[in-house]
């Protein structure tokens, strides 16, 4: 073998080892590139993150009840009894502390409510039951924080389910069906068995 192949042959070998190593140089700066891609990533999610809790914990904080949950029963309200008078010229302070426990039961309950005030709430509802499309409601029964309605024209035996939000005070359509509407939504077998269609 001649100086000439031998040359011939070490520059093959030099060219068959850089080859390996600037496949591997490539390799290496691809992955640090993708490497750098998730970090920016991830930074960005966790900016959006803190971004968008920053608005949740600010109300939160700014709401002076706990929410109140639907599935939760609703706590008994104490009425005000009348005191006994002992001056018979006196009128009694009863009726104003009377009408300030019912309107502070209202707020609390829901109760009574208007057949309107339901119907408003069916435009947005998704209820998975077909109860058509009603025009008004009737029959509606209202007990502590929950009120059923039959809608008019009527579906069947379907009725409506309704539920007031606390602390938002609103009402909201829950479900609809035939029979057994409530079982999700009314846990308290007492308000259920008020509420005609549970």
């Amino acid at each position: 073998m001649g100086l000439e192949d031998r040359l011939r042959a070490g520059l093959s070998d030099l060219a068959e080892g850089a080859g390996w190593t600037d496949m591997e140089d490539r390799v290496a700066r691809a992955s640090r590139r993708m490497a750098i891609r998730r970090r920016v990533a991830m930074s960005v999610a966790a900016a959006a993150l803190v971004v968008a809790a920053v608005p949740v914990v600010l109300m939160s904080r700014s709401s002076p009840n706990p929410p109140d949950h639907l599935g939760d029963p609703a706590s008994p309200t104490e009425t005000a009894t009348p005191a006994p008078s002992t001056s018979s010229g006196r009128p009694s302070s009863t009726p104003s502390s009377a009408s300030a426990s019912a309107s502070n039961d209202r707020e609390t309950t829901g109760c009574p409510v208007s057949a309107a005030t339901l119907l408003a709430t069916l435009p947005n509802a998704h209820l998975g039951t077909d109860f058509g499309h009603p025009t008004r409601l009737s029959e509606v029964t209202c007990y502590k924080r929950y009120a059923t309605a039959l809608p008019v024209p009527p579906v069947g035996s379907v009725r409506i389910l309704f539920g007031y939000t606390l602390p938002e005070r609103t009402w909201i359509a829950l479900n609809a069906g035939p029979a057994g509407m409530c079982d999700r939504y009314v846990l308290d077998e007492a308000i259920s068995s008020r509420l005609p269609g549970c």
